[in-house]
C-alpha cells in the first residue's frame, strides 16, 4: 500500500471517572467530523484516583468502564476513524482480551486497534494477586500474550462460515483450529468461540523495545535536557512546553529518534510519534490556558506543542517525511479539538501531507497496512475438524 500519514488523537488522557458515557460519544463524534485518522482511549489496571483505603474513607466510588469498552460504545455511532483502546494485557485472560478486542472489530467494521501495554508496578501485581515482576519478565509476558491473541484470532479461517440452509451447517469444521498456544506463564487452547475479525488481525501498537510483534511502535517526543516533567505545571517554567521557536530542535529530535528506531525494528512496522498540543484559540493563548488548568500536572517528559495552529502544522508537516503518524495528547480536549479539526488538519490537506479516512475504511486502510494472512491456510485439516467428521460419519 502506499505511505500514508495517520493523526491518532487521544481522548481520554486525565482519566476522569466522573465523564458520563455521553461525553466521550460527543468527543468521538467531534473527532471523526474533524478527520481525524483514529482515536484512543487510555487506561489503568486499577481505578483512578483510588489510592490505598481512599474509598472506604471518602465513602467515594471509584470505577469506570476500561478502554475497550469505551471504543465499543462508540462503534456503533461511528464509520471512518479508528478506535484504539490501551489494554494492560498481563492482568486479563487472552483468549478473553482476543474476543473482546475481535468483538471491538466487528461492531466497528474493521476499524479496531489496541495499545498492549505491561505494566511492572509491583502495587498493580498486588492488586491483581499476582507476584512483582521484573521489567524484562513483564515485557516477555506481553510478547506471550500479543503472539497467543493472533493465534485465536487466525483459529477461523476466512471463509469458515458458509451458512448452508440445506445441510444446516453454519460453518466448514476444516477451517476453524486450535490456537494450541504455549508460553511460559500460560497456554490457550482455542478456537476462537467468534470467527476471525474484519481485519484480520486488529492493529496492535506498543512500545519501542518491546519483543513483541507489533504492527506500530509509539514514540514520545521529548526536549533535549528537558527529560524530567516539571513537579507541578508552570506554563513560564515548564521544560515540555515548546513554542515556534522549538521547532527545529523538536524536528532534529524526533529524526534521530525514529531513525534509531528503524534499525531495531521489523520492515514495514510503522512509527508513529507521541506528542501534546495545546493551541490559542477564542482569543485566548494556550500558555494562559495551561497555566489555569489546574488538572494539567504532569507525570511525563512528552513535549507539549502550543501557539498558533500554524505551528502545529508546521510541526506535523515536517514529522511526515521521517514518521507514519503521530498520536496528539490535548491538552483541554475540547477547545483543542475544536482547533485541530479547525485549523491544523485542513492546513495539513492543503499542503498533502494527510487524508482523512473514508466512511467504510478498515483502520489497516487508513495505516496502509496490508490484511495479513491467516497462520492456518493451507495447512492440514486440524484435529477438531477430524473429531467433528468423525462423529458425523457415525451417525
Amino acid at each position: 500500500m502506499s505511505r500514508t500519514f495517520a493523526v491518532i488523537v487521544e481522548l481520554d488522557d486525565d482519566l476522569r471517572t466522573d465523564a458520563p458515557a455521553s461525553a466521550i460519544v460527543r468527543v468521538a463524534r467531534a473527532s471523526e467530523r474533524a478527520g481525524v485518522t483514529a482515536v484512543s482511549f487510555e487506561d489503568h489496571p486499577t481505578a483512578p484516583g483510588a489510592g490505598a483505603g481512599a474509598a472506604s474513607r471518602s465513602g467515594a466510588r471509584f470505577g469506570r468502564l476500561d478502554a475497550t469498552l469505551r471504543a465499543a460504545s462508540v462503534a456503533p455511532i461511528t464509520s471512518s476513524i479508528g478506535l484504539i483502546p490501551v489494554v494492560h494485557a498481563l492482568y486479563n485472560e487472552p483468549f478473553h482480551l482476543a474476543t473482546q478486542l475481535a468483538t471491538l472489530d466487528t461492531a466497528s467494521l474493521g476499524r479496531a486497534g489496541w495499545i498492549a501495554r505491561a505494566d511492572p508496578d509491583p502495587s498493580i501485581a498486588a492488586r491483581h494477586g499476582r507476584g512483582p515482576l521484573p521489567a524484562s519478565a513483564a515485557d516477555a509476558e506481553l510478547a506471550d500474550v500479543v503472539e497467543a491473541i493472533r493465534g485465536v484470532w487466525d483459529t477461523w479461517e476466512d471463509d469458515a462460515v458458509i451458512r448452508d440452509v440445506a445441510t444446516g451447517r453454519y460453518l466448514d469444521r476444516t477451517k476453524v483450529h486450535y490456537a494450541d498456544f504455549v508460553g511460559d506463564r500460560f497456554s490457550v487452547k482455542g478456537p476462537s468461540i467468534i470467527p476471525r475479525p474484519p481485519q484480520g488481525q486488529p492493529v496492535v501498537f506498543g512500545e519501542p523495545g518491546s519483543a513483541a510483534e507489533l504492527d506500530a511502535v509509539l514514540l514520545d517526543l521529548t526536549l533535549p535536557g528537558r527529560d524530567r516533567p516539571a513537579a507541578h505545571l508552570n506554563a513560564s517554567t515548564d521544560s515540555t512546553i515548546a513554542g515556534a521557536a522549538d521547532l527545529p530542535e523538536l524536528l532534529g529530535r524526533a529524526t534521530e529518534a525514529v531513525d534509531a528506531a528503524r534499525t531495531r525494528l521489523a520492515p514495514g512496522t510503522l512509527i508513529v510519534v507521541q506528542l501534546g498540543f495545546a493551541l490559542d484559540s477564542a482569543g485566548l493563548s494556550a500558555l494562559d490556558r495551561l497555566a489555569d488548568e489546574r488538572h494539567h500536572t504532569r507525570a511525563d517528559a512528552r513535549a507539549i506543542v502550543t501557539g498558533d495552529p500554524s505551528v502545529l502544522v508546521d510541526l506535523l508537516t515536517a514529522l511526515a517525511r521521517v514518521a507514519d503518524g503521530v498520536r496528539l495528547f490535548p491538552a483541554s480536549l475540547e477547545p483543542d479539538l475544536d482547533e485541530l479539526g479547525r485549523a491544523v488538519l485542513p492546513g495539513l490537506r492543503a499542503r498533502g501531507v494527510f487524508h482523512s479516512p473514508l466512511a467504510g475504511d478498515s483502520l489497516r486502510t487508513s495505516l496502509g497496512l496490508e490484511r495479513p494472512t491467516n497462520r492456518f491456510e493451507s495447512v492440514a485439516p486440524d484435529p477438531l475438524a477430524s473429531n467433528a467428521q468423525t462423529l458425523e460419519a457415525a451417525r
